[in-house]
């Protein structure tokens, strides 16, 4: 009683139920058990051929359905790419080096150097799919056919090896956004965030006028217009001195406006910590982490999103390192270079946040100090010279290994674009925003770092100095400047011993800063500081008050009125060592 469309569409065990359900089957059952015994042995032995003919052809769809369907990366076009990679890194440095201008963000005290093939190799995303990769990671392999042959295998019709990237959701949307790249009527934005080192800062440097310029994010991006002369591209450098993942939390605003393809997240360097609080800040990183990589990717423009992970050193100076990790001091053969455990480890305390985001890595501490207790011996004079800010050589290495990525992953892009519409990585499941984020302000007023423009007033422009500045609000001792470090802000520097204001001011406004905000839907209002290591700074207080004038923004209301129950104001200290001060997010009743 089986038909062909049972034997191809049913499993052995339906049609056997069904066979012993038909009357056939009763006069086989009821007539000679020898040819029952031997229907059975029939079907059965039908059903391991049915079976097996079902496996091969299942073989044969899985392997036409994964047929070019590789993120493994063969010997020869890695060498290319690594060859490229320092050909462009060289091509944008000679021509800088020709400009008296441009030379200053290349200098450094040591001599330039530029990364091998195998810590390019090492600060991809890669599977660690080999039992021989040890030697691979830990980078005692220096030669690059010794590195490939053991890491991960070879090909079934060649020796050519290979390493194999992740499959992750961030590479392949790097793949449709650098597409741009050769479309020249489509502008690929890039936007960086980060801290102190992010922005260029370098120690101990006299050069420390134009930061931005030296930093990695500039020097990927010339990389980039050398490799793709024609393409609209740019790079936004946002990031902020001593900013965290917390900090860029309650700046996402600031990132979403740019509307970015890709974004960069640097946070390594402060992430930083002492060692005997490195289990407190590894639970911090890895949750601050996760919030912000999930909600970067669940950006309108589901934007790729790569983490720039480094590190730190203490180059030098010897009380820097005994300040953070007194008795557990590291030294290399170097007799400068002094190293705290915990600054290799905030990579580590990311990547599960990394994983459950499906977020790609750029890696400049696993391509230069792949295992932790054996730190290369020139690992601060060659790829880390300085404390939390390294020079400029050090900027363009980190720059090289995304710039490495953005290359191999448009080797890739073919099969990156099939996988990204197979559906086999699933998309993370986005969080609710926090509380006290907002990311669709009605009034934004943001100081700059190397930004002379006022916020309060977009036409002016300050010049910096205290005295002399326009950016100064009537009788106020409020100024929009900076001091140090091109650190634009609002300020008010008085003495201690002399708090008298000017003759024909008020006391209480020579000391008071206004403003008027428009305050949307949700009703949030969100106040950031800049923070100091100096113990002299003051405690500013804020409260807000009802309005006076309707319409147009305010710095002049005079009005000291409380608009909230309970009459609350909130204590606002720059200074480093009081970071608990501000009060946590709170509900305010207005009053009327």
């Amino acid at each position: 009683r089986m038909s062909e469309s049972d034997s191809n569409d049913n499993s052995c065990h339906d049609v056997w139920n069904r066979i012993r359900s038909s009357r056939s089957t009763e006069i086989i059952y009821s007539g000679r058990r020898s040819v029952r015994i031997l229907l059975v042995m029939l079907l059965s032995i039908g059903c391991i051929f049915n079976n097996a003919a079902n496996i091969s052809h299942y073989n044969v769809k899985s392997q036409n359905l994964w047929e070019g369907i590789s993120l493994a990366v063969s010997k020869h076009a890695v060498e290319r790419l690594c060859n490229e990679t320092n050909k462009i890194v060289n091509v944008v440095r000679d021509h800088a080096l020709l400009n008296e201008t441009e030379a200053l963000l290349w200098h450094q005290r040591g001599p330039f150097k530029l990364l091998t093939c195998d810590e390019l190799i090492r600060s991809l995303p890669i599977l660690k799919n080999s039992s021989s990769s040890d030697d691979y990671l830990s980078g005692r392999n220096n030669n690059i056919t010794g590195v490939l042959s053991e890491y991960v295998t070879a090909s079934d019709d060649d020796n050519d090896s290979k390493f194999e990237l992740q499959n992750l959701i961030s590479l392949q949307r790097l793949a449709k956004k650098l597409i741009k790249l050769e479309q020249h009527n489509q502008q690929l934005t890039i936007a960086v965030i980060g801290g102190s080192m992010t922005t260029g800062w370098v120690d101990g440097s006299e050069f420390n006028n134009n930061t931005y310029n030296l930093a990695f994010p500039r020097k990927l991006e010339q990389f980039m217009k050398q490799q793709w002369p024609a393409s609209s591209l740019r790079v936004m450098n946002l990031a902020v001195g001593g900013a965290d993942e917390v900090a860029w939390l309650g700046k996402l605003h600031l990132v979403m406006e740019v509307e970015p393809d890709i974004i960069l997240v640097e946070s390594a360097v402060n992430d930083q910590c002492d060692y005997h609080n490195q289990d407190e800040r590894a639970q911090f990183v890895h949750q601050k982490s996760f919030s912000l990589l999930n909600l970067l990717m669940d950006f309108p423009k589901k934007p790729a999103v790569i983490s720039v992970e480094l590190f730190r050193t203490s180059y030098g100076v010897e009380r820097d390192a005994v300040r953070h990790c007194r008795g557990h001091v590291f030294k290399t053969s170097d007799p400068l270079c002094y190293i705290c455990p915990q600054w290799w480890k905030p990579q580590t305390w990311r990547e599960n946040a990394r994983n459950l985001n499906s977020v790609s890595h750029a890696s400049y501490r696993d391509a230069v100090w792949p295992v932790q207790n054996h730190p290369p011996d020139d690992l601060c004079s060659k790829y880390w010279s300085g404390l939390s800010h390294p020079e400029a050589g050090v900027h363009a290495m980190v720059a090289s290994t995304i710039f490495f990525q953005f290359l191999v992953v448009i080797e890739k892009k073919h099969v990156l674009l099939k996988l990204s519409k197979q559906s086999l990585v699933s998309a993370p499941k986005a969080i609710e925003t926090p509380k006290n984020i907002c990311l669709d302000h009605i009034s934004s007023y943001h100081a700059k770092q190397d930004d002379p423009r006022d916020p309060f007033q977009d036409d002016i422009f300050s010049d910096g100095n205290r005295t002399n500045s326009k950016n100064r609000y009537g009788g106020s001792c409020w100024s929009f400047r900076a001091d140090v470090k091109r650190k634009y802000g609002w300020i008010c520097e008085v003495s201690r011993k002399n708090l008298t204001a000017p003759s024909g001011v008020t006391d209480h406004g020579y000391l008071r800063l206004t403003k008027k905000l428009r305050i949307g839907g949700d009703q949030k209002i969100i106040m950031s500081r800049l923070v100091s290591y100096d113990e002299r700074m003051a405690i500013a207080q804020v409260w807000f008050t009802a309005s006076s004038n309707i319409g147009v923004d305010s710095a002049t209301n005079d009005s000291n009125e409380n608009i909230f129950q309970g009459d609350p104001v909130w204590n606002i200290s720059s200074c480093m060592a009081s970071r608990q001060n501000i009060n946590p997010p709170a509900v305010c009743n207005s009053i009327g």
